[in-house]
């Protein structure tokens, strides 16, 4: 097995929705990530969208243990958030 680790700064009011999506995919069967991806690739992404959807949808569906991830808030205005996945 291989470990992927990132991390990126984030706004803070940006957590609670990438939290939530987090959460989805983690609930998700092998077959609905599968549905999901394709649904998200026909879609339009919103304005603030900077692609991440299909790329953690993609990352749990090639994950062979649920995703982990971890929010830590640096100050009043930012959060870094890091992402592990086991392929």
């Amino acid at each position: 097995n291989y470990f992927l680790i990132s991390g990126n700064l984030i706004d803070n009011d940006r957590v609670a929705k990438l939290k939530g999506h987090l959460d989805k995919l983690a609930n998700m069967t092998k077959d609905e990530l599968k549905k999901e991806y394709h649904l998200q690739r026909k879609s339009t992404p919103e304005e603030t969208s900077k692609g991440a959807g299909l790329g953690l949808i993609d990352m749990a569906r090639n994950a062979c243990q649920p995703l982990e991830y971890e929010f830590s808030q640096i100050d009043d205005k930012h959060t870094f958030f890091s992402l592990k996945t086991v392929v």
